[in-house]
């Protein structure tokens, strides 16, 4: 007789034994059913601290640090310790930004005036020695006025070298020019004058500017004798009164 054997007859006569105490009278069914709940009960209750300590036991995996073993364990709070003062540490002085510099204000080389000789470059000189407000008797144009300024002009030895008025210019504040003419109705005499090839001349004469009333003041002489085309090149500024 095997195992298997047994074990079926032990399970009969527990099943006659057990009927044989309910007929007569000596066991209730619902006696059965409470030993039957309080069996269950306390074999949940052996599995549950059996899956428990098995649980602790087994390791754990962490995102950050791989498996663990054991417990999870709190985080252990360490107070900070203070130092005595002369073993700190000293703090850093934060320095304040400094403030930039302002750069110095740079004022313009004034303008050489009446009387001051100017080079204007090639061995050219222009000296304005008197500026006038000249009307004369036909002249009749209302808003505007003639200013001439008289002129010397040094011209070094070269040939074919010429001066006049229309090689001057004045301009106004406001930054509108006015360029000076030559004709034989006005003030005499009139700045005209060619260079000597053998040595340095001198010229001198008026050249006359025909401008409006608003910027008959704060004129700037603008000279560039032997230029046809204008102050291109080298030239002589002169502040007229």
């Amino acid at each position: 007789m095997d195992d298997d054997d047994h074990s079926d007859l032990g399970g009969l006569l527990f099943g006659y034994l057990l009927y044989r105490e309910i007929r007569d009278g000596r066991l209730e069914a619902g006696d059965i059913f409470r030993a039957g709940c309080v069996l269950v009960l306390v074999v949940g209750a052996v599995l549950g601290a059996v899956l428990l300590v098995v649980g602790l036991s087994m390791p754990r995996y962490d995102p950050e640090g791989g498996i663990q073993y054991g417990a999870p364990t709190a985080p252990v709070f360490v107070a900070p310790v203070a130092l005595p003062p002369e073993s700190q540490a000293p703090v850093a002085t934060r320095r304040p930004t400094p403030e930039p510099t302002p750069s110095p204000t740079v004022k313009p080389t004034p303008l050489p005036g009446v009387g001051t000789r100017v080079d204007a470059g090639d061995g050219w000189a222009i000296t304005v020695t008197k500026v006038q407000r000249w009307r004369p008797g036909w002249y009749d144009e209302p808003g505007w006025r003639l200013i001439t300024a008289y002129l010397k002009v040094r011209m070094p030895a070269v040939e074919n070298e010429c001066v006049w008025g229309d090689m001057f210019v004045v301009t106004a504040r406001g930054g509108r020019t006015y360029q000076g003419f030559l004709d034989q109705q006005l003030r005499e005499p009139d700045l005209f004058a060619c260079s000597d090839y053998h040595r340095p001349t001198t010229a001198a004469g008026w050249v006359t500017f025909e401008v409006r009333d608003a910027d008959a003041k704060g004129l700037v002489l603008t000279a560039c004798p032997g230029d046809l085309f204008g102050c291109e090149g080298s030239g002589a500024t002169i502040k007229l009164p």
